[in-house]
């Protein structure tokens, strides 16, 4: 898996990618919010960008897959990895704004979004609530 800078455009980008293929389902509701909420502007990121972002997540998640070809991008250590890039709590509290909003736009919350999104707020040591 490749590395970010610290607090990067890309690295709460590629947190962004992973929530929306947490569910192995890639929403065409969920593409269409990162325009609606003014997701490129909001993180400082080009569409162009997010989409290598977003293929470059992917590419490397495949090449963790096990010798049988599954893959697991509901690793805790590989979501602590992810998220230990971003350690700045106002970007911290941007990322969890968008991810709300872009998690609710297909207008449900799979169990594996959910487990994600309640992990990224216990690492980010973040209130529910306030998000």
């Amino acid at each position: 898996m490749r590395t970010y800078n610290r607090n990067s455009p890309e690295a709460l980008a590629r947190i962004v990618a992973m929530a929306l293929v947490s569910d192995a389902e890639l929403d065409d509701r969920e593409l269409a919010a990162l325009d609606e909420i003014d997701f490129y502007e909001r993180v400082g990121i080009a569409k162009p960008a997010f989409a290598d972002v977003f293929a470059d997540y992917c590419r490397d998640l495949s090449q963790l897959a096990d010798a049988d070809g599954r893959i697991h991008p509901l690793d805790p250590k590989l979501i602590d990895r992810l998220l230990g890039e971003v350690d700045d709590p106002a970007l911290q509290s941007r990322g969890l704004a968008l991810l709300t909003e872009l998690l609710k736009a297909d207008g449900e919350l799979s169990s594996e979004e959910s487990a994600l999104f309640d992990h990224i707020v216990r690492r980010w040591d973040s209130d529910p609530a306030a998000v």
